[in-house]
Formats: structure tokens, C-alpha cells, sequence
């Protein structure tokens, strides 16, 4: 079933605006960066839309609960891991290959 034409428009606005505010976090709000920014925003629009339909995201309860339990231990487990790689001598650091 697709979903009604309410849903879609709201879909469109609200990650057009999701866009939007992520450009101005990281660009900033620049008049002579406009072009740019809605360009930007278009597409990511069109790939998110493309990508996900409006409808399509289900969000479970239980797969939320169980990427907060992991995501920190994660996190630890590999900033140790790069503290190692940056720490250690013996390991030569080739950044980039």
C-alpha cells in the first residue's frame, strides 16, 4: 500500500529540513553559499526519497535497545584498537594507503 499524499508531504518537509540545518551546522550561513546549499539539499532529498521511501522506515523497540547496548562497547573496543595502532612503535602508520 502507498502511502497517502500527507505522509509524503510531510516525509519531504520534515528531511528537507533536516538537510537544510545540517548544511548550516557545517557550511554555516552564507548568503553566497545559497546556490550551493540548495543544490545540496535537493539532492540529498532526491537520494534519500530514492533510497527510502516515505513509509518504509519501521523502527522496533528491541533493535533500538540493542544498538544502544552495543554501540558503546564498540566505540571502546575500537578506540583502543586505534590508540594501539597510534601508540605502538613497532607499527608503522602509513595514513592514506
Amino acid at each position: 500500500m502507498a502511502p497517502d499524499r500527507q505522509t509524503v508531504v510531510r516525509a519531504v518537509l520534515a528531511r528537507a529540513v533536516v538537510f537544510l540545518a545540517l548544511w548550516l551546522i557545517l557550511a554555516g550561513a552564507n548568503i553566497g553559499d545559497f546556490p550551493a546549499a540548495i543544490t545540496a539539499v535537493v539532492a540529498a532529498l532526491w537520494a534519500s526519497l530514492r533510497l527510502m521511501p516515505p513509509g518504509a522506515l519501521r523502527l522496533s523497540p528491541a533493535g533500538i535497545v540493542s544498538v544502544a547496548a552495543h554501540f558503546p562497547l564498540e566505540a571502546l573496543v575500537a578506540g583502543i584498537d586505534v590508540a594501539k595502532c597510534a601508540l605502538v612503535p613497532r607499527r608503522s602508520l602509513r595514513p592514506g594507503f
